[in-house]
Formats: C-alpha cells, sequence, structure tokens
C-alpha cells in the first residue's frame, strides 16, 4: 500500500525494500524540494481483538483488524510524524547556524581587541 500526502510524505506498508525503491524513484521526478533526510519508521503492527486500538511510541500499533480505512489512519500518523521530526530537526539546524552566526562576530571582536578566553 503506498499513501501520497500532499505535504509530501509517502508512507508505504507491506513492500520489499527493492519495492519501496521502486515507488520512491518513480516519484523522484514528482518532487520539487526533496528533503536531504529520509524518515525511515518501520512500525510493527500487531492485531488483537480483546485490546483497544492504539499507537504508542515505541510499542507496536494494535489494531483490531487490518482494513484499508484503518491502514489510511496509521499512514495519516506516521506522516504527521514524519513531518514533526522534519520541522524539529530544521528549526534545531537554523538555532545551531544563528548561534554560529553569533559567536563570529564576538570572536573576531575578542581577537581585535586582544582578549583571550584561556
Amino acid at each position: 500500500m503506498v499513501t501520497v500526502f500532499r505535504y509530501g510524505v509517502v508512507v508505504l506498508f507491506g513492500m520489499s525494500i527493492l519495492e519501496e525503491d521502486q515507488v520512491v524513484r518513480g516519484l523522484h521526478d514528482r518532487t520539487v524540494r526533496p528533503v536531504k533526510v529520509r524518515e525511515d519508521r518501520d512500525p510493527t503492527l500487531e492485531v488483537v481483538a480483546d485490546k483497544d486500538e492504539q499507537i504508542l511510541p515505541g510499542r507496536p500499533i494494535l489494531l483490531k483488524a487490518i482494513t484499508p480505512e484503518r491502514m489510511v489512519v496509521i499512514a495519516d500518523a506516521l506522516a504527521k510524524s514524519a513531518v514533526l521530526a522534519r520541522d524539529e530537526r530544521e528549526v534545531s539546524e537554523y538555532e545551531l547556524e544563528e548561534r554560529a552566526d553569533a559567536a563570529v562576530p564576538q570572536a573576531r571582536s575578542h581577537f581585535r581587541n586582544g582578549k583571550n578566553t584561556d
């Protein structure tokens, strides 16, 4: 199963690595701004008729049955998680760049004024 979201996330279920690679390569020409780091998740699905359906971090996804409708809901949750992880990574990288940019003038000023922090 392949689910493509308008915000650029593709969720694949039940495919071999070769099949996944073929899908991703097939979408390459339609990609506007590909990400540098791919979010790979490999969730475990567990069918449990006697428990509530749940998606908990680090645990198997519990389902009463595997149906196309349920898989779309799972794909949506995984896609949103991947976008959130990407956004968090970009914010973190931006903050590091800002700190580095702010540190350079300070270092130059210390160097020019003969200040040493040793």
